[in-house]
C-alpha cells in the first residue's frame, strides 16, 4: 500500500526528515514531493530494526572514542607537544576504559584491555611514539568489539538522544536495559510498529472486506486494543453502515487528517511540546484544560523519528532543526547541510550565515523564508528551553545576493553582523566599537567601511520587504564617497604636517555620533573643513534630512576615511 505524508509543523517535518534518513540509511526507496513523502507501506516490516540501527551506528560510541583518541595521537607525533599530548591521551584512555569496564571487565578482551591502558602509560619518551601508536590502535580494535561497543552505545543514545524527546516509553524505559539488542528492538515493534500495521490493515478492509464477518474475525484477534475494541462496537453493525458512518466514528488525525486517531498528544509522544501534564501546558497550541488532541499512531512513530531528523550537538542535550517554506525536497537538503555544519561546532550565527551563502553558490537558494530553531528539554523537571530565529525572504535575499560583500569581511566581525542582523539589533554600535579600536590602535578601517555598507544595505533589503530590487553599487556609491571624503581630508592633514590631529577629530565624530547629536557632528566637520580651505560636499546635508542615508551611515563611512590607513583602497568596483 502506498502512503503519503504531508509536511506541516517544524516538529513532524523534523520527524519527516528523520524518518527519511532512517529509511535510507537501511536502503529502502522514499520518494519526495512538492508537500511531502511517499513509500510502500512494506517499510514497516523492518522499521523497528532499522530504527535501532540507525541510532546505533550514528552514535557508536567506539567510533567517536576514535576520531578524539587519534586526534591526540597526531600531537603526541610532534615533539614539543609531546609531553602534554601523552598526558591528555592517558587521561582519555582511563576515561574510555572507565566505561568500558562495566560491559567487558570479566572478559579476555577486558583484560586485555586493561593491560594494554597500564603499558601505555608508561612510555613517557618521544622515541616511544611507534610502540603508543600500535597499542593505542589495537586497544580501539577491541573497544569497537561489538558487544562492547553496542552496549555502551544504546545507553549513551536511549539516555542522551532519546529520552529528552520521550522520557521513559517503551523500550526507553530504566527497568529494560538489560534487555538484549533484539529484545529491545522487539519492543519498538511492539509498542510503535504493530499500532501502525492495525491501522494499515482496518483501512485496508474497511475499503475492500467482502462483508462484515471477514472485518470482525480480524477485529477480534487485532493486538492493538484500540481497534480491537472496534469489535464490539460494531458487531451487529452491518459492513455497509460501517462504511457509511465510517467518518463520524473516528477522530481524524491533528497531523495527517486522511488517518485516524486512536490516541492523544502528550509529552511521551514528544517532550518539547508537553501537553498533557497540568503544569506543563504549551500555549503554542491553544491548549486548554481538558481539550484532547488526537494523534495516529502513524503521526506518533513519525514524531519518534524527530531526534534522527536533528541537527544534534556532540553531547546530544541540544537540538537544532531548520524549517523553511517550499518543497520536501529542500527542506531535506537544507537540514542534511546543517546538520554537517553543526557536527562542525561552529557558531549558530556562522552556520547560518555558511548555509545560506553555500545554497547560493550551489545554485539551490530562491530566497525562501528560513525558521532556525534551537532548543533542549528535560522531561524530568518538565523544562524545554526553546530559541528561534527567523529568516524572511528579505533577510535571505540580502544573505545570498551579497554574501561575496560580507565575505570580504574578517570572519569575527561577519558572523557578528550577521547575529546582529538575525536577532534585529541595529549593527551601528558594533560598527562604533570597531571604528574606536581603528583610531586607537591604528587598523586597517576597510573593514568597518564594509560594514557600513553592509548595514546600509540589510536597512534597503529589509524597506523592500524581499521584493523590490536592491541595486548594490548605487546604492554603496554615495558611502563609498564619503569614505574618500575622509581620505581626503586626512591626507590633507597629513601633507600640512598635522597628522596627530587626525584621532582627535575622530573621536571627537565618533563619539557626536555615538550620542546621535547631529549639531555637535556638522559643527566639528564644518571647522574641519574651513580650518583646510576645502569645499564641504554636499551630500553631507543628509545628516540633516536623512533622505537617503541615516546619520550613522553618513558619519560612520567619513570616520573610516579619516582614520584609513595609507594601504587601504576602495576595492576594485566598489562592493561588487
Amino acid at each position: 500500500m502506498e502512503i503519503f505524508l504531508p509536511t506541516g509543523e517544524w516538529m513532524i517535518n523534523q520527524g519527516l526528515v528523520g524518518f527519511v534518513r532512517i529509511a535510507r540509511k537501511a536502503g529502502h526507496h522514499i520518494e519526495m514531493k512538492q508537500d511531502g513523502i511517499c513509500f510502500d507501506s512494506s517499510i514497516f516490516n523492518t522499521m523497528a530494526k532499522d530504527y535501532f540501527t540507525y541510532f546505533l551506528e550514528k552514535f557508536s560510541v567506539a567510533d567517536r572514542d576514535e576520531t578524539r583518541l587519534k586526534k591526540i595521537l597526531s600531537q603526541c607525533r610532534k615533539e614539543e607537544t609531546f609531553k602534554e599530548a601523552k598526558k591528555k591521551l592517558d587521561e582519555s584512555l582511563k576515561r574510555t576504559w572507565d566505561k568500558a569496564k562495566n560491559y567487558c571487565s570479566d572478559t579476555a578482551e577486558g583484560t586485555e584491555m586493561s593491560l594494554l591502558i597500564e603499558q601505555i602509560k608508561g612510555y613517557d619518551q618521544f622515541e616511544d611514539i611507534e610502540q603508543i601508536e600500535k597499542e593505542v590502535n589495537r586497544y580501539l580494535d577491541l573497544l569497537k568489539t561489538p558487544f562492547i561497543n553496542e552496549k555502551q552505545t544504546v545507553n549513551f543514545f536511549k539516555l542522551s538522544i532519546l529520552q529528552p524527546y520521550f522520557g521513559q516509553n517503551s523500550f526507553l524505559n530504566i527497568s529494560l536495559n538489560k534487555l538484549a539488542i533484539e529484545e529491545q528492538i522487539q519492543r519498538i515493534h511492539q509498542d510503535y510498529i504493530v499500532p501502525i500495521l492495525c491501522e494499515l490493515k482496518l483501512k485496508q478492509l474497511l475499503m475492500n472486506a467482502e462483508d462484515e464477518n471477514q472485518l470482525l474475525s480480524w477485529l477480534k484477534e487485532c493486538p492493538y486494543k484500540p481497534i480491537k475494541n472496534l469489535h464490539k462496537t460494531w458487531k451487529k453493525t452491518s459492513l455497509a453502515d460501517i462504511r457509511e458512518n465510517e467518518n463520524e466514528q473516528f477522530l481524524s488525525c491533528s497531523f495527517f487528517d486522511e488517518w485516524y486517531a486512536f490516541e492523544h498528544l502528550n509529552e511521551g509522544h514528544f517532550v518539547p511540546l508537553q501537553v498533557s501534564s497540568s503544569n506543563a501546558l504549551n500555549y503554542y497550541w491553544d491548549f486548554d484544560n481538558g481539550m484532547k488532541i488526537p494523534i495516529s499512531n502513524l503521526a506518533k512513530f513519525i514524531l519518534f523519528c524527530a531526534p534522527a531528523g536533528a541537527a544534534l550537538s556532540p553531547n546530544g542535550n541540544q537540538s537544532s532543526f531548520v524549517q523553511i517554506d517550499g518543497s520536501m525536497n529542500k527542506l531535506f537538503e537544507v537540514n542534511e547541510r546543517y546538520a554537517l555544519l553543526r557536527e562542525e561546532e561552529s557558531p549558530l550565527n556562522e552556520i547560518i550565515f555558511d548555509l545560506v551563502t553555500e545554497l547560493k553558490e550551489k545554485g539551490n537558494a530562491n530566497h525562501r523564508n528560513y525558521l532556525f530553531i534551537d532548543y533542549s528539554s528535560d522531561y524530568r523537571l518538565r523544562k524545554t528551553i526553546l530559541n528561534y530565529f527567523d529568516l524572511p525572504r528579505s533577510l535571505s535575499r540580502f544573505f545570498v545576493n551579497e554574501h561575496k560583500l560580507l565575505k570580504r569581511m574578517h570572519y569575527s566581525l561577519r558572523n557578528a553582523l550577521a547575529y546582529d542582523f538575525l536577532t534585529r539589533r541595529d549593527a551601528k554600535w558594533r560598527i562604533f566599537n570597531v571604528l574606536r579600536q581603528c583610531i586607537e590602535k591604528k587598523y586597517s578601517s576597510l573593514d568597518a567601511q564594509t560594514a557600513v555598507v553592509v548595514r546600509h544595505l540589510y536597512q534597503k533589503y529589509l524597506e523592500g520587504d524581499g521584493d523590490v530590487k536592491i541595486d548594490s553599487k548605487t546604492e554603496s556609491k554615495s558611502i563609498w564617497f564619503l569614505y574618500n571624503c575622509g581620505r581626503e581630508v586626512r591626507q590633507k592633514y597629513v601633507e600640512k604636517g598635522q597628522e596627530p590631529k587626525v584621532q582627535g577629530i575622530a573621536y571627537r565624530l565618533l563619539n557626536a555620533t555615538k550620542a546621535n547629536n547631529k549639531k555637535t557632528f556638522m559643527d566639528s566637520l564644518i571647522r574641519v573643513y574651513m580650518s583646510l580651505e576645502l569645499p564641504m560636499p554636499s551630500l553631507f546635508l543628509q545628516v540633516l534630512h536623512e533622505e537617503k542615508l541615516d546619520f550613522a551611515t553618513v558619519a560612520n563611512a567619513f570616520i573610516a576615511g579619516l582614520v584609513s590607513q595609507p594601504n587601504d583602497k576602495q576595492p576594485e568596483g566598489g562592493n561588487e
